[in-house]
């Protein structure tokens, strides 16, 4: 029983192990049952808790967490025994992380000292005016547990209340977003503040986090909006330069934006479009400079690389 990578300190989900009596004719009376403390039972969530017999061909079921206090891999074991002297064991394994930014794109505030070139990414409740914006990153190492997104964000005036978001994780495909997400739709909380230098900032939770292996991906934003509302557009902050001397340096590939709905008078963008050099209609918005990167980052675990006990052979 894989838990994956949990929080050092936290508990991980429960998962559940099934426990059958494949006996033809003999019951298995008083189970009792032990692990390691690390890899804590939780009986009142399990079936097998209070049987006093097993009938032959009969199952119950046994849930567990893993609580890691330390970082790195762990293994433990489930233990099953009955009045009878039968034994069963279940190998026990988890990874104990510690948070940290997998990768971030900040703002280069020496490069460009004031925080007010976005592109909207919103309204998706509102087809023809949604707008959405993608930037790329990689995944390296054995891959990562990503479990907090952040970005730099912003609307002309403060809405009423502040809209769901989501963020959506897409393969490369040639250098532009593929269409198939590749986690579960998360829930849609933010936490939104306002540091110094007008620079406002989101972060959300994701639930469940996305794991991602190693690989080229894309970020995709989106704010839920109810409606169209102009006066509260939200925009991803991007990383600029006005009227650059040289092309700015671009990581892996430069955001791309589209308008599918071409509500706002771009039908250019239908598609995924770099916007380095600002093109479909962009080029009227932003004519003197040049975005080569957006303002995120991401929070999570890395995992470790694979541990095999001797005799393990790798097809």
């Amino acid at each position: 029983m894989d838990f994956g990578v949990v929080d050092t300190g936290s508990s991980g989900r429960l998962l559940t192990a099934v426990l059958i009596n494949d006996s033809d004719s003999v019951p298995a009376t008083l189970l009792h049952f032990e692990s390691d403390p690390t890899f804590p039972l939780m009986h009142q969530f399990g079936s097998c808790e209070g049987f006093e017999s097993l009938e032959p061909g009969a199952s119950c079921s046994v849930r567990i967490k893993f609580a890691p206090t330390t970082p790195g891999p762990t293994s433990g074991t489930l233990t099953a025994v009955s009045a009878e002297g039968v034994e069963t064991t279940l190998p026990l394994n988890g990874v104990g992380g510690d948070d940290h930014i997998l990768y971030a794109q900040p703002h280069d505030w020496e490069a460009m000292p004031s925080f007010w070139l976005r592109v909207a990414t919103a309204y998706p409740k509102t087809p023809e005016y949604t707008s959405d914006m993608a930037e790329d990153f990689l995944v390296e190492g054995a891959g990562w547990v990503i479990q907090k997104v952040g970005i730099e964000a912003k609307s002309l005036y403060s809405p009423p209340s502040l809209p769901a978001i989501e963020f959506i994780f897409l393969a490369d495909m040639g250098g532009l977003p593929g269409t198939e997400p590749l986690c579960p739709e998360s829930t849609l909380s933010v936490a939104y503040w306002e540091p110094p230098q007008d620079e406002n900032r989101i972060e959300t939770v994701l639930t469940p986090p996305c794991t991602l292996p190693p690989g080229h991906y894309w970020l995709q934003a989106r704010f839920r909006a109810e409606a169209y509302s102009p006066a509260y557009a939200f925009g991803w902050g991007l990383q600029y330069v006005l009227e650059p001397d040289e092309p700015p340096p671009v990581h892996l590939n430069p955001p791309v934006w589209r308008q599918p709905g071409g509500g706002s008078g771009y039908p250019g963008c239908f598609d995924w479009t770099p916007l380095s050099p600002p093109a479909c209609g962009l080029e009227d918005w932003l004519p003197w400079q040049t975005a080569y990167g957006a303002v995120f980052w991401l929070v999570g675990q890395a995992a470790s690389e694979p541990i095999f006990e001797d005799g393990f052979d790798l097809q």
